[in-house]
């Protein structure tokens, strides 16, 4: 009877046992599958972005092509951006995707999902040891012809010292062009953390040459047409003559050209000049104190470079920030005298609409709904007698 008892003690154990295995190797076989699912999901959803990249630089080709025409910023697609369905889903959460550089050490394109939780915490740092393809440091006047330009904006992504993020791109590409697009999508996103926006910026190079003739632009907020917009914008700079093959150039006017590095900013005490120190407000009422002079005569009041950073030379002068926000006004300005007139357009086809009234009756109708002689009027004439909407029709 005992050995009978150890028996069954045995076969129980090495039966769990065996449950126990087998339930083991089930979960690890479901957590196996499971990752493979991730896996395959992934390398699906990446060749998809690949095939759309595809498609998008065969088509930048035809748009390197493009002779400049006294417009720098021109629509693509009738201004109607092209991401697919797949594209605009927000499942994964902000994202952002840098191409890898060329061959010939250009960068490639910049794709994201942004959304609040991307944008920058801390101050932007200094970027002059990256030098793009097609860098020269080379002045006009007062000002500098180049700026590293972001492929996606400091402001929108965080993303700095990054050599996959940024060209060679002239003052008039960076701000205005690139910067009122940038600051559209940064307003949109700040307001609320549920908003996103499918960005894309390729930077469209011709053939074998070291500077983008332009860069192809497009951005779609999701759910919504706040932020919708398919652009190309040509890298130029009034009145100079660009080589894309290398970068260099020649000034068509009788402006000073200097082909050098630019030379350190001398500090004036407050003795030498009165304005240190002084309180300046800006055009949209902030106030900043003036740290120093520029040889120039600019006024620095950061010593450290923004979004308005017109220069991209690290630090932030007053006639800066004058220029960006004085933009940003008019930009503003248009965008409210655009909204106004649409809902005035808007009030005027509502009062225009078609409506039904009868002639002792007290309602007016979308249909006739009901016995009795109806006339077709407008709305506007059916308010204006005094006329109510029909409970059934509205």
């Amino acid at each position: 009877m005992k050995k009978l008892s150890v028996l069954l003690v045995v076969c129980s154990a090495l039966l769990f046992s065996a449950c126990s295995n087998d339930k083991n190797a089930e979960t690890a076989d479901s957590s196996t599958k499971q990752t493979t699912t991730e896996r395959l999901k992934k390398e699906n959803d990446d060749q998809k972005l690949k095939d759309a990249l595809e498609s998008r630089i065969k088509q930048n080709e035809e748009l390197a092509n493009l002779s400049y025409a006294d417009q720098q910023t021109i629509d693509v697609n009738d201004g109607k951006p092209t991401f697919t369905d797949e594209e605009l889903s927000i499942k994964a959460g902000a994202w952002e995707k840098y191409g890898d550089l060329d061959e010939l050490n250009r960068a490639t394109y910049a794709e994201a999902l942004l959304n609040k939780s991307l944008m920058p915490t801390e101050k932007r740092s200094d970027i002059s040891n990256v030098e793009p393809t097609g860098w020269h440091s080379k002045k006009i006047g007062d000002s500098y012809l180049y700026n590293r330009s972001h492929l996606i904006g400091f402001a929108l992504s965080g993303e700095n010292a990054n050599w996959k993020n940024l060209i060679t791109g002239t003052q008039q590409l960076n701000n205005p062009e690139m910067l009122r697009f940038e600051m559209d999508i940064k307003t949109y996103l700040e307001k609320s953390e549920d908003n996103y926006v499918r960005y894309s910026v390729i930077p469209v190079f011709k053939d074998d040459e070291l500077l983008a003739r332009g860069v192809h632009m497009q951005g779609k907020s999701i759910d919504s047409d706040d932020i919708s917009f398919n652009v190309f914008i040509f890298n130029i700079q009034d009145n100079v003559e660009i080589d894309y093959a290398d970068g260099t150039s020649r000034i068509l006017s009788q402006e000073q050209e200097q082909q050098v590095a630019p030379p350190p900013q001398t500090e004036q005490t407050p003795a030498q000049d009165p304005r240190i120190g002084q309180i300046l407000t800006s055009p949209s009422g902030e106030q900043h104190r003036v740290l120093r002079i520029l040889p120039n005569g600019e006024q620095v009041i950061m010593e450290a470079t923004s979004q308005a950073d017109y220069n991209n030379d690290g630090i932030l002068t007053y006639e800066e920030l004058c220029r960006a926000e004085e933009g940003l006004i008019q930009q503003a300005a248009e965008a409210e005298a655009r909204r106004a007139a649409d809902e005035a357009n808007s009030h005027h086809a509502e009062q225009s609409q078609s409506v039904f009234i009868t002639p002792t009756g007290s309602k007016y109708h979308s249909h006739q709904c009901g016995n009795g002689t109806y006339s077709p009027s407008t709305l506007e004439h059916a308010q204006s007698i005094g006329l109510t909407p029909c409970e059934r029709c509205y």
